[in-house]
C-alpha cells in the first residue's frame, strides 16, 4: 500500500501544479437541470452560488457546485427527497427510512432522513436551506431530518464539493447541500400522487399545495405551502427473497436455507423454537457457579420444547446456527423493512421591499412526522426456572429431579435453564411523533452603487416525543417465578417492587405456544416514554460589495466581510418513571438511558474576496482568484480557522479550468462531548478478533495475543477451530468526552468545463476531489476495541477496555473466554481519505435547430463518479483499511437520463448504476462479488389546457432484486422491488 503523505507542504505543491493545469466544476444531476452559476438567486444580473456570499454580475464560483432542478425531482416520482438525493453518486450512501428501521436504532433515528456526502457520515455533511443553516432533526448532533423540507417547494439542490468551512463554518467537512427553495410564486398550484408495489405491501400518496400573491405592485410577496405524504409500512415476510422459510445466508462459508438458532457453548443446545414450543436446556452445574462465574461448570443435557416435547435437533451448520430442527428462524428475527411514515409541513414566506435600500424577508415553516415502527421480539438465554413451577410439563419437571440425570439448580434446588424466544409476548414496537419548527427573519439591501448589507436571526427547535413498547424485566422475572400454594398460580414474591404493587403480580406462562394470558403479557410489556429537544439560534449580518472607484485589469475586486453568532443546545429526557429506580439499566429490555443535556456557542468573523485579475483579453477570457477565511471561538473547544483559495482560468470562451483548495473543521457535537456514561450494547459474536474467522485478519501479534489471553483466563484455547458463538448482543458503558478536539480536513479540487461553440448545448465537465481528515471523533465499537487490544504490542490501552470470561455468561450464551463485558466512548483517533473524479456530459438538442420540425427536443444527462480512494484509519496504531470497492464504496457508480418533449408530452427515461463490489467475511465460491446495481426507470407526463399535468411512472421496472443471502442487509437494492406511481397537477 502507498504511504499517504499528510502535510500542508504537499498539498501546496499539488495545488500549484492543479492551478496551471485544471480547475473543478460539476454540472447536472438530471435533465432539466442547469448549471450552478445559472441556477441561483438572482437580482439585478447578480447571481450568488453555494460556497460563497459574492454577489457579482457573471460570478462564477471556483468549488465544484452541482445542481439540479424541481423538473427533475419530479420525474424521479418520488415523494421523500433523500429517495431522490440517493439516485446522485455523491450522495448513495444517505441515511433513508428504511435503513432507519433497525431496533438498534433506537427511537432518535427511527423515520429520519439524513444526508451522507461522500460516505464521512451525517455529521460532516452541511445540510442549509437558502444559504441558511436548519435545525438538526437528530438530538445531540447537526445532522438535518431532510423530512422536514417540503418537497414541492424545492426549486433546486446544489451540491458543493470539498470543504467549506471558510465559507459556512463548521460540519462543511465533506461539502455542503444546499436546498433553495421557491420564490415570489404567484398565483395557486396543487399535486397528486399515488404509488404502488408490484409485489404488494409498501406503496406511499402524497398531496400538495402552494400559493403566492404579489401585492403593493410587485413590492410584495407573500407564498404559503402545505404537503402531506404517507409511506406504507412493509413487512419482511411480504417479500419472498427475505420471507420465512425462503432466505438464504452465509455460514462459516456456506449457503444455507432454512437456518435455524443454535447455541452449543455450553455443551448442549440452548434453542428455541419461533412456533412457540421454546425448548429447554438441563445442566448439572457446579452450585457455586452463579456466585463464582469464574469457575468452569461440567454440564450434561437433556432438551425439551416448552410443551414438553422433546426437542428435534438440525443438522449444525456453524456459528450459532443450524438447519431443520426446531430453533427459530433466522429470518424471523428480521425487522420491519420500512415504518409507517406520515409528514404534514406547512411553509410559508414573504418579502417586502420598504425602498430600494431596505427589504424585508420573513419565513416560518413548520413540520410534523408521526413515524411507528415494529422492531424484534425479546429473548432469554439461560434464564433459570424452578421446578416448582405449576406451570412446567411434568416430562421437564420428572427429567430435572430423576436422580440419574445428576441435575441440580442453584441453592441446591433442582431447576432447569430456559432459553425462550418471546415471539408471544409480542415486538418491540416504537411510536415517535417530531415536530420542528424553523423561523427567519432578514433584512438586505443597498448602501451605495457598490455595497449592500446583509442580516438574518435563523431560530429552529425539533420536539421528539418516543413512545417505545418494551418488556418491563422486574415484572418479567417476577411473574415467570410462579408456584402454586393451594389455590392455583400465583407469583411466587406477590410482596410488590419498584414497578408493581403489592397482590398485583400476574403470573407468566412460559410453557409452549400461546399459553401466557392476555393480561400477562399487559402486565409485562409497557411503554417507556422518552422526549428530545434541539434548539438553534444563529444572527448572521455581512457586508457585500465591490471596489467601485478602483480596478484590476479584470475588474473591480469583490469582497464580504461578516459576523456569526450561533447557539446550539439538545436535551434528552429519559423515561421519567426509569428514573427513579435503583437499577434503571435492568429495568427495560432496551436497557439503561440517562437524560442528558449540553450546548454550545459560537462567535465567529468571516471575510471573502474575488481577484479578478484578466478579462476579455487573448489567451485569457477570464482568470480570477479567489480566497476566504473564518475565524470562530467555541465555547466548548475554544478557537479553530480555515482558509480557502480558489482560481477559474477560461483560456477561450469555451473552456475553463479551476482548482480550490481549502481547509476545514468540525467541532465535536454535543453528543460526542456531553452524552453521559450508560448501557449501550456491542455484538461480539461476530466482531471478536479471536474467533477462528477473524483471528487472521489481523497483525501478526493478533494470533499470540489470543493464546496468551486465553492462557491467562485457564480457558482452552485453538486459533484454528474457537468460535466465539455469542448470538446476542452483549451490554457495555458509552459515554461522550468532553476533553474531544476538532476534526480537521484538507480538501482538494481541480478540473474542467467545456462548452464547445461548435456543438451548442453540449457541456462536458470532469472534476478531482480530495478530502484528507484527521483527528475525526470515533465511538469505538467493542469490535474495533477488541481488535486493537490483540493487534498491537501489549499492554496498551485498549486492552483495558474489554473482560473476558473464564465461565460463560449463559444470559446472552457468551462462551467460556468470550467478551463479557465493555467500556467506549468517544475519542479523537480516527482518518479517513477519500478521492475521486467526477464526470458530468449534457447535451441539449432541439432538432428544429435543423429544420427537423415535429419531432421534438431532447435532453441527456450523465453523471459519474470514479471513486479513486477511500481509506478508513480507525486508530494511529492500526494500519488503514482500503474498503474501495466494497458496499457503499463501488469503484463506478452513473446516472444517466434521457428526455424527450413534444408539444404537450414528456418522456423521461433514468438508469441508475454502479459496479460490483466485494462481499466481506468467509463466502463460498461464486459468492465473493455482490452485482451491480443495475435499476431503470420511466416516467410520462401529458401536459394540456396550459395548466395541468397527468403523469405517472414505474421505477425498477426489470424489477433487480438483493442478491442472494442478503438477508440482513439487502444489496445492492433494497427489497421493495418493481414500484408504480400516478399523478396530477393543476396551476392556476
Amino acid at each position: 500500500m502507498t504511504k499517504r503523505v499528510s502535510s500542508v507542504k504537499r498539498n501546496i505543491l499539488q495545488y500549484s501544479t492543479a492551478l496551471v493545469s485544471t480547475a473543478a466544476f460539476a454540472a447536472a444531476f438530471a435533465p432539466g437541470a442547469v448549471m450552478a452559476q445559472d441556477a441561483t438567486v438572482s437580482e439585478d444580473d447578480a447571481i450568488v452560488v453555494t460556497g460563497t456570499r459574492i454577489r457579482q454580475p457573471d460570478f462564477e464560483f471556483s468549488n465544484p457546485v452541482a445542481s439540479v432542478d424541481a423538473q427533475a425531482i419530479q420525474q424521479s416520482g418520488a415523494t421523500n427527497l433523500t429517495d431522490f438525493a440517493q439516485e446522485m453518486p455523491a450522495l448513495l450512501n444517505s441515511f433513508d427510512t428504511e435503513e432507519s428501521a433497525d431496533t438498534g436504532n433506537g427511537g432518535g433515528l427511527q423515520g429520519q432522513n439524513l444526508l451522507d456526502l461522500r460516505n464521512l457520515g451525517t455529521n460532516r455533511t452541511l445540510v442549509l436551506v437558502d444559504g441558511r443553516r436548519h435545525v438538526a432533526g437528530l438530538e445531540g448532533s447537526a445532522a438535518v431530518d431532510i423530512n422536514t423540507i417540503p418537497i414541492d417547494m424545492v426549486e433546486q439542490i446544489q451540491i458543493l464539493t470539498g470543504g467549506a468551512s471558510a465559507t459556512y463554518g463548521a460540519d462543511a467537512v465533506t461539502g455542503v447541500v444546499n436546498f433553495i427553495l421557491r420564490d415570489d410564486f404567484e398565483g395557486f398550484q396543487t399535486r397528486g400522487q399515488y404509488g404502488w408495489t408490484g409485489q404488494g405491501g409498501g406503496g406511499d400518496q402524497f398531496i400538495s399545495a402552494l400559493w403566492g400573491q404579489n401585492f403593493a405592485n410587485g413590492r410584495g410577496n407573500i407564498m404559503v405551502g402545505a404537503e402531506y405524504s404517507k409511506t406504507n409500512a412493509l413487512n419482511f415476510w411480504e417479500r419472498d427473497i427475505i420471507a420465512p422459510g425462503r432466505a438464504e445466508a452465509i455460514i462459516s462459508g456456506q449457503i444455507v436455507q432454512g437456518a435455524r438458532y443454535i447455541d452449543t457453548s455450553y455443551g448442549g443446545s440452548f434453542l428455541t423454537d419461533c412456533d412457540g414450543d421454546y425448548a429447554f436446556f438441563f445442566t448439572a452445574c457446579n452450585p457455586g457457579w452463579v456466585d463464582d462465574p469464574d469457575t468452569p461448570s461440567t454440564t450434561t443435557g437433556i432438551d425439551f420444547n416448552g410443551d414438553g416435547t422433546p426437542w428435534a435437533e438440525g443438522t449444525y451448520v456453524g456459528g450459532a446456527f443450524m438447519q431443520g430442527g426446531t430453533g427459530s428462524r433466522l429470518e424471523d428475527f428480521n425487522d420491519q423493512l420500512i415504518p409507517d411514515l406520515d409528514r404534514w409541513t406547512m411553509h410559508a414566506r414573504g418579502r417586502f421591499d420598504i425602498n430600494n435600500a431596505f427589504r424585508i424577508i420573513s419565513e416560518f415553516k413548520w413540520a410534523h412526522t408521526e413515524t411507528y415502527f415494529v422492531g424484534q421480539p425479546t429473548y432469554d438465554f439461560g434464564q433459570v426456572i424452578s421446578t416448582d413451577n405449576p406451570f412446567m410439563p411434568a416430562s421437564i419437571r420428572n427429567s430435572a429431579l430423576d436422580p440419574a440425570n445428576g441435575v441440580v439448580g442453584f441453592g441446591g434446588e433442582p431447576g432447569v435453564y430456559m432459553f425462550r424466544d418471546n415471539f408471544d409476548l409480542g415486538t418491540l414496537d416504537h411510536d415517535v411523533t417530531r415536530d420542528t419548527f424553523r423561523a427567519v427573519l432578514a433584512a438586505e439591501g443597498a448602501i451605495t452603487d457598490w455595497l449592500d448589507y446583509g442580516v438574518s436571526y435563523t431560530w429552529g427547535t425539533t420536539v421528539s416525543d418516543q413512545i417505545y413498547r418494551t418488556r418491563n424485566n422486574e415484572r418479567w422475572l417476577a411473574g415467570i417465578d410462579v408456584v402454586d400454594n393451594g389455590s392455583g398460580p400465583e407469583c411466587r414474591d406477590n410482596t410488590g417492587g419498584e414497578t408493581w404493587a403489592a397482590g398485583t403480580c400476574v403470573p407468566v406462562n412460559v410453557f409452549g405456544d400461546g399459553a401466557m394470558s392476555q393480561a400477562a403479557i399487559d402486565w409485562v410489556m409497557v411503554n417507556m416514554y422518552n422526549n428530545e429537544t434541539i434548539t438553534q439560534n444563529v444572527l448572521t449580518a455581512y457586508l457585500s460589495g465591490t471596489t467601485g472607484g478602483f480596478e484590476l485589469p479584470g475588474g473591480p475586486i469583490a469582497y464580504v466581510i461578516g459576523a456569526e453568532y450561533r447557539e446550539e443546545e439538545s436535551e434528552f429526557d429519559f423515561d421519567d418513571y426509569a428514573q427513579t429506580t435503583s437499577a434503571p439499566e435492568d429495568l427495560f429490555w432496551n436497557g439503561q438511558g440517562a437524560d442528558s443535556k449540553g450546548g454550545f456557542n459560537v462567535s465567529e468573523a468571516f471575510a471573502e474576496i474575488s481577484l479578478p485579475i484578466l478579462r476579455d483579453m487573448p489567451f485569457a477570457e477570464d482568470l480570477t482568484l479567489d480566497a476566504a477565511y473564518r475565524i470562530s471561538n467555541y465555547s466548548s473547544i475554544g478557537d479553530t480557522d480555515t482558509w480557502k483559495v480558489g482560481l477559474r482560468y477560461s483560456p477561450t470562451d469555451w473552456l475553463m479550468l479551476r482548482g480550490t483548495m481549502a481547509t476545514a473543521v468540525r467541532a465535536p457535537n454535543i453528543t460526542e462531548l456531553f452524552l453521559p456514561q450508560q448501557i449501550t450494547f456491542g455484538n461480539t459474536g461476530a466482531t471478536d478478533p479471536c474467533d477462528a474467522d477473524n483471528v487472521n485478519d489481523g497483525t501478526p501479534l493478533r494470533v499470540t495475543n489470543c493464546i496468551n489471553a486465553f492462557a491467562a483466563l485457564g480457558v482452552p484455547y485453538d486459533p484454528n477451530t474457537w468460535q466465539n458463538t455469542t448470538s446476542t448482543t452483549i451490554p457495555g458503558l458509552t459515554g461522550g468526552n468532553p476533553n474531544l478536539q476538532p476534526e480537521e480536513a484538507e480538501t482538494i479540487t481541480y478540473g474542467f468545463v467545456l462548452e464547445p461553440s461548435f456543438l451548442p448545448g453540449l457541456s462536458i465537465a470532469v472534476d478531482y476531489w480530495d478530502i484528507e481528515l484527521t483527528n475525526a471523533v470515533q465511538f469505538l465499537t467493542v469490535g474495533a476495541i477488541a481488535g486493537f487490544c490483540y493487534d498491537f504490542a501489549q499492554p496498551n490501552q485498549y486492552c483495558n477496555l474489554i473482560t473476558r470470561t473464564s465461565g460463560g455468561v449463559p444470559q446472552y450464551a457468551i462462551p467460556p473466554g468470550g467478551i463479557s463485558d465493555f467500556s467506549s466512548g468517544a475519542v479523537n483517533v480516527a482518518s479517513f481519505v477519500t478521492s475521486g473524479y467526477d464526470f458530468s456530459i449534457r447535451y441539449r438538442w432541439d432538432p428544429a435547430d435543423l429544420g427537423l420540425d415535429n419531432i421534438g427536443r431532447f435532453m441527456f444527462a450523465l453523471n459519474a463518479t470514479n471513486l479513486q480512494t477511500w481509506e478508513f484509519q480507525d486508530s494511529a496504531l492500526s494500519p488503514a483499511d482500503d474498503q474501495q470497492g466494497e458496499p457503499g464504496n463501488p469503484d463506478w457508480q452513473a446516472v444517466f437520463d434521457a428526455t424527450w418533449m413534444l408539444g404537450g408530452f414528456t418522456v423521461n427515461y433514468g438508469y441508475n448504476w454502479f459496479s460490483e463490489t466485494e462481499r466481506l467475511g468467509n463466502v463460498p465460491a461464486g459468492y465473493e462479488n455482490w452485482s451491480a446495481r443495475s435499476v431503470h426507470d420511466i416516467y410520462v407526463a401529458y401536459d394540456f389546457m396550459e395548466r395541468y399535468r397527468i403523469y405517472g411512472g414505474v421505477n425498477n421496472f426489470t424489477e433487480q432484486e438483493p442478491d442472494r443471502a442478503s438477508v440482513r442487509a439487502p444489496y445492492p437494492v433494497n427489497e421493495i422491488g418493481r414500484t408504480f406511481y400516478v399523478g396530477a397537477r393543476a396551476t392556476f
